[in-house]
């Protein structure tokens, strides 16, 4: 699958330009483009609307990422980045499913 990383990362640093957070954004950006390409290249055959891949898409990735893993770039012990992350996920996974899914709409 062909995913034009740069764009993602862009789009999401306008969306969530906070740069309190901005190490732990990229990082997990990074894990998510990842993980949805794996996702997409096993599931994606054109026979789901983008609204199930997305919440497909969604349900794997939140079992797949454990934000209380300190080994984890991404890691912070705050109540606050963890609604940053989901946000930050949602979106990433909104913007790849409208982007590059064969999915209906």
């Amino acid at each position: 699958m062909d995913i034009d990383k740069a764009k993602i990362y862009e789009a999401v640093e306008k969306q969530f330009p906070d740069p309190a957070f901005g190490t732990e954004v990229n990082a997990l950006t990074r894990d998510v483009i990842n993980m949805s390409i794996k996702w997409l290249e096993e599931n994606d055959d054109g026979s789901k609307s983008q609204r199930e891949l997305r919440k497909d898409l969604k349900i794997y990735i939140k079992e797949q990422i454990k934000f209380d893993d300190p080994n984890k770039a991404y890691f912070l012990p705050a109540f606050i980045w963890v609604m940053i992350a989901q946000a930050v996920i949602s979106f990433i996974v909104k913007y790849i499913i409208n982007n590059y899914s064969r999915g209906g709409i």
